[in-house]
C-alpha cells in the first residue's frame, strides 16, 4: 500500500513540474538575434526602429532596448512569430512593382542577329534573364560570307545595393539598378563563306556547321520608366570556345551575338543595348 502511494506521489509531482514547465514556457517570449544568440524575455514594445523588453528572469528590473536591425525574428508567448526583414529586401514594398520583362537587343541586327530576352525577378537584389538569338536575321556586311543559327543565353543577375542604408532605404524598383550579370551561352550555326585565289581567278565556297559558347561575366545598367518600360545597357568580357580551328582556311567570323574571337584566342567579349516592355 505505501508502495501504491509512493508511486502516486510521484507521478503527481512529475505532472505538476510538467504543467509548471509548460506555463513558463508559454508565458515567455523569445528574440532570436541574427548571430545565432537567443533571448528569453519579456517584450515590453516592438517600436519602427527597436524592442523594449525585460530580462524574463528579472521582470521587475530596468528595461533594455535592442536594435530590430539586429535581430531575426521574434516568438511570442502565444506561438506566433514575427520575421524582421531589412526595407531593402522586403518583398512586400515591391508588391506594385512589376516583375518581368521582354527585352529586345537594339544593336544586334548591325552584327547579323535578332535578338529577345525575358527577365523575370526572382527576389529583391537578384532576377533570372534567358535570351534567345537567330543569327542570320539582320544585316550580312559581308558578301562574300553569311551565317545562320541559333544560340540561348542564361544568366543570374545581382542588382547592386547601396554601401551604407538609412532607415526605409530601398529600392526604386526591383528590377532597375546597376548590376553584374554572369551568364552561360551556347548555339550553332552553319557558316558559308567564299575564298579567293587572285593569281588562279578562282572562287570556292565552302561550308561548316560551328558549336560554340562562353563563359560571360556582365556589367550593367537598367533603367524603368513609369513601370512600364525599360532601358538595359550592358558590357561583359569572358572565356568562349569554338568548333572552329586555328588553321581554318576559312574567313573568319567572330562575332556570333557579338562574342568572339574564338579562332585564335579564348578570350570572349560583348555589348548590348535592349529596350523593354514590364509585365505583371
Amino acid at each position: 500500500m505505501k508502495t501504491n502511494l509512493s508511486n502516486l506521489s510521484k507521478i503527481v509531482a512529475i505532472l505538476f513540474f510538467t504543467l509548471c514547465l509548460s506555463n513558463f514556457a508559454k508565458s515567455q517570449d523569445l528574440i532570436y538575434k541574427k548571430n545565432k544568440e537567443v533571448l528569453v524575455v519579456k517584450i515590453i514594445e516592438v517600436g519602427i526602429d527597436e524592442i523594449k523588453y525585460k530580462d524574463f528572469s528579472k521582470q521587475d528590473g530596468m528595461t533594455l532596448v535592442i536594435a530590430k536591425a539586429e535581430v531575426y525574428k521574434v516568438k511570442y508567448e502565444n506561438g506566433k512569430e514575427q520575421i524582421f526583414l531589412d526595407e531593402m529586401e522586403n518583398p512586400n514594398n515591391y508588391a506594385n512593382n512589376k516583375r518581368s520583362a521582354i527585352k529586345i537587343d537594339f544593336l544586334a541586327p548591325m552584327f547579323g542577329q535578332f535578338t529577345m530576352g525575358y527577365e523575370r525577378s526572382l527576389n529583391p537584389g537578384s532576377s533570372i534573364e534567358l535570351q534567345l538569338s537567330i543569327i542570320g536575321a539582320g544585316v550580312q556586311s559581308d558578301e562574300h560570307f553569311s551565317a545562320r543559327g541559333t544560340f540561348i543565353r542564361v544568366g543570374y543577375k545581382f542588382i547592386k545595393s547601396p554601401d551604407f542604408y538609412l532607415r526605409g532605404m530601398r529600392y526604386s524598383h526591383i528590377l532597375k539598378g546597376s548590376y553584374i550579370r554572369p551568364e552561360i551561352t551556347i548555339g550553332q550555326c552553319s557558316e558559308t563563306y567564299q575564298l579567293n585565289d587572285y593569281f588562279l581567278s578562282v572562287k570556292t565556297v565552302k561550308t561548316r556547321d560551328v558549336t560554340f559558347g562562353a563563359f560571360m561575366i556582365n556589367l550593367g545598367k537598367q533603367w524603368v520608366f513609369n513601370d512600364n518600360y525599360l532601358v538595359d545597357y550592358f558590357v561583359g568580357l569572358g572565356y568562349g570556345f569554338s568548333t572552329k580551328h586555328q588553321d581554318d582556311d576559312a574567313y573568319s567570323f567572330n562575332n556570333h551575338a557579338m562574342i568572339g574571337p574564338f579562332s585564335n584566342n579564348p578570350i570572349s567579349y560583348t555589348v548590348g543595348l535592349k529596350i523593354g516592355k514590364l509585365l505583371k
